[in-house]
């Protein structure tokens, strides 16, 4: 069993991504990027032949290459420091060192280019994202060409992608604001908001905003299975309830550790504590901050739900030209499976009831 754990270990270790081949060099605002150390004199040597070699003269002055305008210097000179987080780019013909904002991808995300993970500033690829690579960006992904299986994720910006985005089997469009998308087939997007742009067709798969989705069109006549969530808190609710019981059961807990320590620190001052006893109240003075701790981080966590929950009240869906029929829609606390095909409306929840409104 010990050996096929260690083969299992050795394998792993050998495995290759393949998608990932090409490190993007990142570095953080005022990172030091170069540092010259202290140049010690030579002296002079002699050539095989016997001849003097004489030392070359290193200049103390300066560092001795280009710099580009998002990096600055020293007042040594010695020292080469980022002026702004982002790409780290060294152009060997020019001799220039710099930053760069923006990571462009001039063709496709493909083997040839490999992933593109934990960049800080904006993304742009000018050709499509191949199936099953990556595009991860702290900053804005713009995808020029098409999105086929594959994950597209801002942590804090916007996603556009200007073809279409389908996926087979699996893929991920998430986007910290706003996704914005032209066409949707089978996808699965995730944002604060999602607009589907021109000529803005969803048919299939899963759209999930806390806001707002604005669509064209949505759902097919063949009625293929497509889902909506605008601000929907059924799992918040669900989660709500669960820290809820947690607190009670906490708070219930605490209060019987409270009686506990009470009783034996009667017992403690007037002698009458035994071994055991004194053991349980070492324990119970223990546990009691412990679950005083838990609870107060029950009831924060309490406060931010119940925050995300009012924020998402006023979500709503804007259907510009059709909504098709058998098209599940959640939006806040209404729930609703279309029967036919619905024009230019749009939805919103209130009191628990899906309303519509003309567009």
């Amino acid at each position: 069993e010990d050996e096929i754990k260690e083969f299992t270990r050795m394998m792993t270790a050998l495995t290759i991504d393949t998608r990932s081949i090409k490190d993007i060099n990142i570095a953080e605002r005022n990172q030091l990027l170069l540092s010259i150390g202290e140049i010690i004199p030579g002296h002079n040597g002699r050539r095989i032949d016997g001849k003097i070699l004489k030392k070359r003269d290193i200049s103390h002055s300066g560092i001795g290459i280009n710099l580009g305008p998002n990096t600055y210097a020293s007042d040594s000179g010695k020292e080469v420091y980022a002026k702004r987080a982002g790409h780290i780019v060294w152009k060997p013909e020019e001799n220039l060192l710099d930053i760069e904002p923006v990571y462009i991808v001039e063709g496709n995300v493909d083997f040839s280019e490999g992933n593109i993970q934990g960049f800080v500033g904006k993304v742009i690829v000018k050709g499509d994202v191949k199936p099953k690579f990556k595009v991860v960006a702290h900053g804005d992904v713009e995808i020029q060409g098409t999105v086929e299986d594959a994950l597209i994720r801002s942590t804090n910006g916007n996603v556009v992608i200007l073809g279409s985005v389908v996926n087979k089997s699996d893929g991920l469009i998430q986007a910290s604001k706003t996704a914005h998308v032209c066409i949707a087939t089978n996808a699965n997007i995730k944002g604060q908001r999602i607009v589907i742009g021109s000529p803005g067709v969803v048919i299939g798969g899963v759209l999930q905003a806390k806001n707002l989705i604005q669509a064209n069109s949505i759902g097919s006549e063949s009625g293929v299975a497509t889902k909506i969530h605008v601000g929907d808190v059924k799992a918040l609710r669900e989660r709500l309830r669960a820290l809820g019981q947690k607190a009670s059961a906490d708070s219930a807990l605490l209060k019987e550790l409270t009686e506990v320590i009470k009783l034996l620190e009667f017992k403690e001052t007037s002698n009458t504590l035994d071994s055991d006893q004194a053991n349980l109240l070492s324990k119970a003075r223990t546990d009691a901050p412990e679950l005083k701790g838990l609870l107060e981080a029950t009831h924060e966590e309490e406060i931010e739900i119940k925050r995300e929950i009012a924020s998402r009240r006023p979500a709503r869906l804007e259907v510009m030209d059709t909504l098709h029929p058998q098209v599940d829609v959640w939006l806040f606390e209404a729930c609703v499976t279309t029967q036919a095909a619905e024009k230019f409306t749009g939805f919103r929840c209130k009191d628990g009831i899906m309303q519509r409104y003309s567009l």
